[in-house]
């Protein structure tokens, strides 16, 4: 039998905001370096996932739970999701499926001010 009082999407995703938000605390210097390798990754190769950026800032060999903040890289208007999924390459992740993300850099309206 279900327990309906642990189903619950809405506090699921809140919960995982949370967590987001507190892993990504304090760490505003490194987020930041890596939005701006998501950036240019995107730029050019068009799309890039999370297995990019660690390889590319060599953040790989951290124990997982130094990682967390990494799930907070794309979560920033510029970036949006492709659609895709790939295999991630990160033997811990057990190839799991990872977004594909490409950079997107809202241009000014000149008709709305």
């Amino acid at each position: 039998m279900i327990d309906h009082q642990l189903i619950d999407i809405k506090r699921g995703k809140a919960d995982r905001d949370k967590g987001m938000k507190l892993a990504a605390w304090g760490r505003a210097d490194i987020l930041n370096e890596a939005r701006a390798m998501a950036k240019m990754i995107c730029i050019s190769k068009g799309s890039c996932t999370i297995d990019d950026v660690r390889e590319k800032l060599d953040i790989t060999s951290l124990k997982s739970n130094q990682q967390n903040w990494l799930g907070s890289v794309f979560r920033d208007p510029q970036f949006l999701w492709t659609g895709e999924y790939r295999q991630s390459a990160i033997p811990s992740n057990h190839a799991r499926p990872i977004k594909v993300w490409r950079f997107y850099e809202k241009k000014a309206d000149p008709y709305h001010r």
